[in-house]
């Protein structure tokens, strides 16, 4: 690990006070303690090492471990064959140090600084002890099982990370742009809106932006999880770190470098590794009291019975294999690991979550509230229902709504516009009147298309009941001749991911709209919402929102698209912003953040976050036995230290190994 760390560093004490080597632009805590195998997701001396770097080494220990194990066995031979204690000493001594010159090295450093009791120290008193009584092969071979977990550890802990640096590097390093008519390479930091870019197969786009020319397909995985190509054509928007496949992409760039959507996943995971969960942060806490207190409980193993006439050399070693046996680093390792693996497993699948505190309440979670518009629903209408009125044919009255409605371009107009061909040239006199609707002349009389508010201008009667949902009304010739019922489309997941929710325990699913009531309870009503609140102002869903959170017990996540969402996305335990197209405002405000619109992904983040924690449980219920259990055998003198180092080691492993496997699971 780089010997550099962050300004303002929380975790690396004195070395705080340098500059990392990367020049961040950002201050942030580092997510381990020095040494620690869990490094940050997004600090460029943890993630940042080159792959090469990490596998110099890791070579460098194997190399130091097997010149370890020949000299250990040659102590060993020796000692056999012909009796040699000083010799053998001497070659268990140098493989000790061979082994561990670092790890005492890192103990006096710290002791120096103040920072005593950490599982170095542990380690270097417990050997140095073992050397000091004559146990000079117990000594070498725990500092040998020692560095082989530690490496072990290093490499398991490597692909969490990796899942992680993975996403971190959607950023594109150089960009190609048109300047005085000439293709030129620059930083994606320099490219301003407005700029020509030119992204060919195989490169990363590097600013948000709308396509121009080329018929190409996206590789949006990165970004969305999504594995399957997106095809794109000319005034497509397409977002940066996606990977042009075939073919050559241009397009105008429409957002600088530091608002586009690479730049956003990496502020993102960058502020995931600076919020801990509350089990993280116990174990911090928790080893920074539990060290010392076993220090003075392994001083008072050895020194307390030989007062009392106990053989000193037995009670010593008792508590020197009690030392290496209670050594916290399993707990340290394995619970963050577990969190930066959940991080990790949801980035993979296109879901940030800012930080391991955000898992934790997903997992238990109670309540889940949904914004309907662009979260449940497509936020596209369709025609849902054509009701002419009375001597007037469904036929007719399509025609005349088709006709009414294909000289504009909003999006009502063209879902009405596709249900039939028009001929455009019939309709004259055409005037779009806004919060009102559409008049012109059609095969020579006068068509409306609107509300109820201009068929009043008009003095023409209705006569079609209680307006109880999204309404076209159409006139012609001085008459009503029937309306068009519009209903938001409901996204295909919606009803999958309410089913899903309410199977792992949610189910209190609840709907928030600004909707009249029937268009409401009618969505509410196909998805099974426990409860649907309508005809909300933005202020009203803060204030209903505060409402149920405090009737109904556990945490309470709510999920939302827009800008009028972003109040309650912020208010919730967990805010989950909705899509790459949700708002701004919204994916600042949020804790969750998914890179599609599909709902779905919301019971794969809470699947997950409940891996997270059952991992968590099970390695501190796992560690905890397995220590306490050889901690009693040791005070009564029946462990070696052999045994004890493989209690740590292999408990530090094992647990590491079951919290990293998260990132194979199925969710």
């Amino acid at each position: 690990m780089s010997n550099k760390k962050l300004k303002n560093c929380t975790a690396c004490s004195a070395e705080s006070k340098d500059a990392c080597s990367n020049e961040h632009s950002h201050n942030h805590a580092h997510a381990h303690a020095q040494n620690c195998s869990v490094k940050a997701a997004n600090c460029s001396c943890c993630t940042g090492h080159s792959h090469e770097h990490e596998e110099e080494n890791i070579k460098l220990k194997i190399i130091r471990m097997s010149a370890t194990f020949i000299l250990a066995a040659a102590g060993f031979a020796v000692k056999g064959i012909y009796d040699a204690e000083l010799v053998s000493k001497l070659l268990f001594f140098i493989g000790y140090i061979i082994s561990g010159y670092d790890v005492i090295f890192h103990s006096l450093k710290n002791i120096a600084r103040g920072r005593i009791f950490d599982e170095c120290f542990l380690m270097s008193l417990a050997t140095i002890g073992a050397l000091l009584i004559g146990e000079y092969a117990e000594s070498t071979a725990v500092m040998l099982f020692y560095q082989l977990g530690e490496t072990l550890q290093d490499s398991a802990a490597g692909k969490s990370r990796k899942a992680i640096k993975d996403l971190v590097s959607v950023t594109a390093d150089k960009a190609r742009v048109i300047r005085d008519g000439k293709e030129k390479m620059i930083s994606p930091e320099e490219i301003a809106i407005g700029d020509t870019v030119i992204v060919r197969a195989g490169e990363k786009i590097p600013v948000d932006g709308k396509a121009v020319s080329g018929n190409v397909s996206l590789d949006t995985s990165a970004i969305t999880g999504e594995s399957a190509l997106r095809d794109i054509f000319a005034g497509d928007k397409i977002f940066s770190g996606s990977i042009v496949s075939g073919g050559a992409l241009t397009m105008t760039a429409e957002k600088q470098y530091s608002d586009s959507t690479a730049a956003k996943i990496i502020r993102l995971i960058e502020e995931a590794s600076e919020k801990k969960a509350k089990a993280e942060s116990f174990v911090t806490r928790f080893s920074k009291i539990y060290t010392p207190i076993v220090v003075i409980l392994a001083f008072l193993v050895a020194f307390v019975p030989p007062i009392f006439g106990a053989d000193l050399y037995d009670y010593v070693h008792r508590g020197l294999v009690f030392l290496v046996v209670s050594c916290p680093c399993a707990l340290v390792l394995s619970i963050p690991i577990a969190y930066f693996a959940g991080i990790g497993a949801a980035s993979s699948r296109g879901i940030l979550v800012k930080g391991g505190n955000y898992l934790d309440i997903l997992a238990k979670a109670k309540t889940a509230v949904f914004d309907k518009t662009g979260t449940l629903t497509k936020g596209v209408f369709e025609v849902s229902e054509i009701i002419p009125a009375e001597n007037v044919s469904k036929e007719t009255l399509i025609r005349l709504a088709v006709h009414g409605e294909c000289i504009s371009n909003h999006p009502i107009a063209r879902s009405v516009s596709s249900l039939s061909s028009a001929d455009i040239n019939a309709v004259s006199n055409a005037k779009e009147l806004p919060g009102l609707g559409i008049t012109c002349t059609f095969e020579g009389k006068e068509l409306i298309c609107g509300n109820t508010k201009l068929f009043d201008q008009k003095k023409i009667a209705l006569n079609s009941g209680e307006d109880t949902s999204s309404c076209i009304y159409v006139g012609y010739d001085g008459q009503y001749v029937g309306k068009l019922i519009l209903s938001d489309i409901i996204k295909d997941d919606s009803a999958d991911t309410i089913e899903n929710l309410k199977k792992l325990g949610i189910e209190n699913c609840i709907m928030l709209t600004g909707d009249n009531k029937y268009t409401a309870d009618k969505v509410a009503k196909k998805l099974k919402m426990t409860k649907v609140y309508s005809q909300l102002l933005p202020q009203d869903k803060t204030e209903i929102f505060e409402k149920i959170k405090n009737k109904y017990s556990g945490n309470t996540i709510f999920a939302g698209d827009g800008i009028n969402d972003a109040p309650v996305i912020a208010s919730a335990d967990a805010g989950i912003a909705m899509g790459s197209l949700g708002s701004d405002a919204a994916i600042e405000a949020a804790d969750v953040v998914l890179m599609t619109d599909e709902p779905q992904k919301i019971v794969t983040a809470v699947k997950i976050a409940r891996s997270v924690r059952k991992k968590v449980i099970i390695n501190i219920v796992f560690i905890l036995a397995v220590k306490s259990a050889i901690l009693a055998s040791a005070i009564a003198g029946y462990d070696s230290m052999w045994l004890a180092v493989f209690a740590d080691i292999g408990t530090a492993l094992i647990s590491t190994l079951h919290s990293v496997s998260l990132l194979h699971e199925k969710f």
